[in-house]
């Protein structure tokens, strides 16, 4: 069976110097998840050129059809970030992140742990709430 496994990378990037492109692992089997909206990000297109190279599976949360990932997406999600008042926004890119990590959490014997966990500890405080006020 896979194993789900996330990374979050903070990113300095100086110039054309790049050495972080290097340390990209993927192969058959992964699945990398890019999200880029307007405007676009061109190191978002270059990982995801990467991971399909390199043969994972690649998940992309973009705004529209004429994306630049589009061609390198194996799934695609569209997130509508337009406004047209305020500057573009990644509200709904977000919510299908979250919408995704929750399906795979609760899929995953480990994600229904957490949320056992998680809802008997707001059992508790809410229990330990209504004897103070109470």
């Amino acid at each position: 069976m896979p194993t789900f496994a996330y990374a979050l990378v903070k990113v300095h990037i100086a110039g054309r110097n790049r050495p972080w492109i290097f340390h990209l692992h993927c192969q058959a089997g992964d699945l990398i998840i890019l999200c880029s909206l307007p405007h676009y990000s061109t190191d978002a297109v270059e990982v995801a050129e990467i991971a399909r190279t390199r043969g994972a599976t690649v998940l992309c949360i973009t705004d529209r059809p004429t994306s630049p990932l589009i061609k390198y997406a194996d799934v695609t999600f569209y997130a509508d970030a337009v406004r047209r008042l305020l500057p573009n926004s990644i509200t709904s890119a977000v919510a299908i992140a979250e919408g995704i990590i929750a399906a795979v959490a609760n899929r995953r014997r480990e994600g229904m742990d957490v949320h056992q966990v998680l809802d008997a500890r707001k059992k508790r405080n809410a229990e330990v709430i209504d004897r103070t006020e109470g």
